[in-house]
């Protein structure tokens, strides 16, 4: 909605002064798998245990991204059909 009313040039000042709501930390097992889109707010949290934590991050894109990136931030779901 941020970006909607402000446009998406206003992500390049920083962080926008949004109301989040109280953070949820998600957990999983070994082998899980998070699947979110990046405009989702996320943070770090420290690895007490003493296991080591792994991460891999994939970027998916669309093959129009590079045309037009201000686009799906005003529409986040613009290059993915079927899912509006």
């Amino acid at each position: 909605q941020y970006f909607r009313e402000h446009g998406a040039d206003s992500l390049l000042k920083g962080m926008p002064p949004v109301e989040l709501p109280q953070p949820v930390q998600t957990t999983g097992e070994p082998g899980d798998v998070f699947l979110v889109h990046y405009q989702l707010a996320h943070s770090v949290a420290p690895n007490v245990s003493p296991f080591p934590r792994y991460a891999i991050f994939f970027r998916v894109t669309h093959v129009d991204h590079h045309k037009d990136w201000r686009a799906p931030m005003t529409d986040i779901w613009l290059h993915w059909p079927g899912v509006k």
